[in-house]
């Protein structure tokens, strides 16, 4: 099939809408955030009711952090990625989720993705799991949904964590069984078996690299 540039039919015929969509509803809230005297979360009242109503929509407590960035970095924290550690993560995405992981020591290890959803796609993480795998991060690309069940059921039995990077499709994702099981996203907790090991002195050697630490290990 021809390109459109090449005299093929386009695959679009009107103009994209504009961005962002906005009306009275965020011209209230900015008035709301103003008026209240406190532009920060002490002594204000916004982001305690963000988080809460953020957090009935998708079921779980919500914590409200800076940006989308560190809000991966912190739940790798919690997870307790140290150097060395490896996470997979989606060759297309946002820069920020390999660089989470580099900020934290890890390394991002890149796999392919679904041409069809343009997410992460499971049938090849197996090929990318080394012993230092700790970590996977699915992307939901420009809404569309990382195949959430076979991700938790090839992760599972190796004491990988999955940790969705949800920016893209905030509610979705949570269809099924996957998102209920202990090492999900929103149930951030750091998995037995890797404690044990840290206890143990089993962690992975730090990498050596630059002010980042980590470093990109190809797939």
């Amino acid at each position: 099939m021809a390109l459109a540039l090449d005299g093929g039919s386009p695959v679009r015929m009107r103009e994209f809408p504009a961005w962002p969509q906005h009306d009275d509803t965020e011209r209230q809230a900015l008035l709301r955030a103003v008026d209240q005297g406190q532009w920060w979360r002490v002594g204000g009242g916004e982001v305690t009711a963000f988080e809460a109503e953020f957090g009935a929509l998708h079921g779980g407590p919500v914590l409200a952090v800076t940006n989308g960035t560190h809000a991966l970095e912190l739940a790798l924290e919690m997870l307790g990625l140290e150097p060395g550690d490896e996470v997979v993560v989606p060759s297309f995405t946002f820069v920020s989720t390999s660089i989470a992981v580099q900020r934290m020591g890890g390394v991002p290890v890149p796999v392919d993705v679904d041409p069809g959803t343009y997410c992460m796609d499971p049938a090849v993480l197996e090929d990318a799991r080394t012993p230092r795998t700790r970590v996977v991060v699915p992307v939901h690309m420009a809404g569309h949904v990382a195949d959430m069940d076979a991700i938790t059921a090839w992760a599972a039995p190796h004491g990988i964590a999955v940790l969705q990077d949800a920016a893209a499709r905030a509610r979705r994702g949570l269809e099924g069984p996957a998102h209920r099981r202990p090492r999900h996203l929103r149930r951030v907790q750091l998995p037995e078996r890797q404690a044990d090991d840290r206890r143990r002195g089993r962690s992975a050697a730090p990498a050596v690299g630059g002010p980042l630490r980590g470093g990109l290990r190809p797939a």
